[in-house]
């Protein structure tokens, strides 16, 4: 599967392999365009993040942003050297 810009759409973006690609049944965007959707005829669904949201919080001198779907890196503007990820 290939993912193309609609904006020029001789560059790809992205090509996502799945094992069971012969038997793909359904692919669907979200309205945000967020997620990407594909069923297999096998039963498998496979979901794919196509831009992590902006996500963040400060607190005093400390600033938390989400980095992945698993990740929040902590980060004190003042301090540096304390910077940590969750």
């Amino acid at each position: 599967m290939k993912v193309h810009d609609l904006q020029d759409l001789h560059q790809m973006h992205n090509i996502v392999t799945l094992d069971d690609m012969r038997q793909v049944d359904c692919v669907e965007w979200t309205d945000s365009g967020q997620l990407l959707a594909v069923s297999t005829l096998c039963g498998s669904v496979h979901v794919y993040l196509t831009q992590l949201p902006v996500i963040g919080a400060s607190f005093i001198t400390c600033v938390a942003y989400l980095t992945s779907l698993q990740e929040v890196t902590v980060h004190d503007a003042v301090q540096p050297v304390s910077c940590r990820t969750c």
